[in-house]
């Protein structure tokens, strides 16, 4: 049992690192930065643009910044959003509370609607209701997520049964 725990954790720190490089890569293939759009404003120097690149690392090579960015993940630190100016961690924690709220909540929902379903499924596996949900379940495997949640979005809104507009923060007062 411990080999086989040790072993998925293994890969899925493998396969963190391997999605980590590949994400790395393929932000550096993308064309045009953040700087391309300071080096269009004509109030804005040539000299600034290039003090804001090294200040940023982004005057390294891929791998040195890949190295450093490394280091800083593993320590929780990821550098200061170009957008905000303020530091990254704290923008990611104050929207994760979100998140983890309606991840939690749709997971308890799937699973509160899985369970008895496939009970009642498996009680009756040759009967008519067996083949019923068997189609339900085969047929929303093969429809695209993207289009059920569309689809879910459009019947929210026609309804009017779920708000579709985002959401407040969380356990905010007088929402």
């Amino acid at each position: 049992m411990g080999s086989y725990v040790l072993n998925r954790v293994l890969h899925g720190v493998l396969l963190a690192f391997a999605v980590s490089v590949f994400t790395f890569a393929l932000l550096e293939l993308a064309p045009g930065t953040y700087f391309d759009e300071l080096k269009a404003n004509p109030n804005i120097d040539p000299e600034t643009v290039a003090l804001l690149k090294t200040r940023y690392g982004l005057d390294q090579s891929l791998p040195l910044r890949y190295k450093s960015w490394l280091k800083s993940a593993c320590r929780g630190d990821f550098g200061i959003s170009l957008a905000y100016n303020t530091p990254v961690a704290p923008l990611l924690l104050g929207r994760a509370k979100n998140t983890i709220l309606l991840t939690g909540l749709a997971t308890f929902v799937a699973w509160a609607v899985a369970i008895p379903l496939g009970i009642w499924s498996s009680a009756g596996r040759r009967s008519w209701r067996g083949h019923m949900v068997e189609t339900a379940t085969s047929s929303l495997l093969v429809i695209p997520e993207m289009i059920l949640a569309l689809a879910c979005l459009w019947i929210a809104v026609h309804t009017h049964a779920l708000p579709v507009g985002g959401m407040t923060a969380f356990l905010a007062v007088g929402c």
